[in-house]
């Protein structure tokens, strides 16, 4: 299902597979070409029983509430609850991203927001940024055209794993700021 948003200038494609907005413009220029919620890991580890972008990337996301400046989307797999929550302003886009294990084990994690920029940022009237949460710590780092927000516990290292114990929850946020 594709959830559109239209407001001042921007417009924005949530679809419900993968919980992910599959476009976002400003002024009928595509600023976003894909942001992705990678759970419960981003990237390739062999120690890691699921594909590369996670369990979540390719299912379908129920959508739990709808409003029109807030998106509520919900997925549960393998014992993994997932909510995701897109809030829309004028002058900002977040997303927030709750993870709850309610399997009757640990899981190991390293979840992500992934955003493929379609210019590179400095080009443009957008600021990524990263807003607090549970649990972890969230690092932010830019390459090229690509943002990552990727759980880390540490703060040294980008890519840092952690357990989840069953019962636990863990969110990782991130927010997209459009400057004037």
């Amino acid at each position: 299902m594709k959830i559109l948003y239209a407001i001042k200038n921007m417009e924005i494609c949530i679809n419900s597979v993968g919980a992910r907005i599959e476009y976002f413009r400003i002024d009928d220029e595509n600023i976003i070409d894909d942001l992705k919620i990678c759970i419960p890991n981003y990237g390739v580890d062999k120690t890691f029983r699921y594909p590369t972008d996670g369990l979540f990337v390719n299912e379908e996301y129920d959508v739990v509430s709808k409003s029109e400046d807030m998106c509520v989307l919900r997925c549960v797999s393998d014992g993994i609850e997932s909510f995701v929550v897109y809030q829309l302003t004028q002058d900002f886009v977040s997303v927030n991203v709750n993870v709850i294990n309610n399997s009757n084990h640990t899981i190991k994690m390293n979840p992500a927001v992934v955003i493929d920029w379609k210019n590179d940022l400095e080009d443009t009237n957008i600021v990524s940024e990263i807003s607090g949460c549970k649990l972890e710590s969230v690092s932010d780092f830019v390459e090229g055209k690509s943002s990552y927000y990727v759980a880390d516990l540490s703060g040294e290292s980008h890519h840092k794993k952690f357990g989840l114990k069953c019962g636990e929850k863990c969110s990782i946020s991130s927010k997209i700021r459009i400057v004037s």
